[in-house]
């Protein structure tokens, strides 16, 4: 039980005892030690405020974050990014295998990652990787796959973090098709385009002007 004492603080003890009978068998009262556990009780409290205080980070981490068990393959953490990324929550997830998630051929895939990732020992680095979704299908994303030791050496948890980058490839894709429309476009103007370094120096001279012309104003690219 918890007592507040003198000083303000909490104290916790506990006590256990046995009745207590006389010679004609009487109840006469109880017997029994009281032992001090306010130290242990304290420890354990710390302890979980720095468990709640490290779900919380890891909660808010805005990187997709999940964490799998190397025994069985169970998701045993599962962020709110990653729940947003694949469109699954963290109570459809944990306890979960990936073969309980996704459709056979995506688990099989990540299944086999995951024995090569043991294997290796070592942090593995995908740039560039397709990963399945609930409500997107298949996106692509950077992700990291890290494997967990004890002090052993032995691999207990698999952890792997996932960045979307659709969009980001999708945007690089659009200012490549503009710099190729761009280019096409000038080329069949009677005008020109040019470019230059930070030191205002042309160094890219282009378009519909004729060789004489380009000789008459000097063409810039060679000085």
């Amino acid at each position: 039980y918890m007592r507040v004492l003198a000083d303000g603080l909490p104290y916790f003890f506990s006590v256990s005892g046995v009745p207590v009978f006389d010679n004609q068998s009487q109840f006469v009262g109880y017997r029994g030690t009281t032992r001090d556990i306010s130290r242990s009780k304290r420890s354990e409290e710390a302890e979980r405020q720095a468990s709640r205080f490290l779900d919380e980070i890891v909660d808010n981490i805005p990187i997709a974050f999940h964490l799998k068990s190397a025994t069985d393959y169970r998701m045993v953490a599962w962020n709110r990014a990653a729940q947003e990324l694949y469109g699954l929550t963290r109570e459809e997830t944990l306890g979960k295998t990936v073969h309980e998630l996704w459709p056979k051929a995506e688990a099989d895939s990540a299944h086999a990652a995951d024995l090569a990732l043991i294997a290796a020992g070592e942090m593995q680095d995908f740039p560039d990787r397709l990963a399945q979704t609930k409500q997107r299908g298949a996106i692509h994303v950077h992700m990291r796959k890290v494997p967990l030791k004890d002090a052993n050496g032995v691999v207990t948890h698999i952890l792997v973090t996932t960045e979307d980058i659709t969009e980001h490839l999708a945007a690089q894709a659009r200012l490549r098709h503009s710099e190729v429309r761009f280019r096409s476009l000038t080329s069949l103007s009677s005008d020109w385009s040019w470019e230059t370094d930070a030191q205002f120096r042309c160094n890219k001279l282009s378009g519909g002007m004729t060789a004489e012309l380009r000789t008459s104003i000097g063409d810039p690219t060679r000085k």
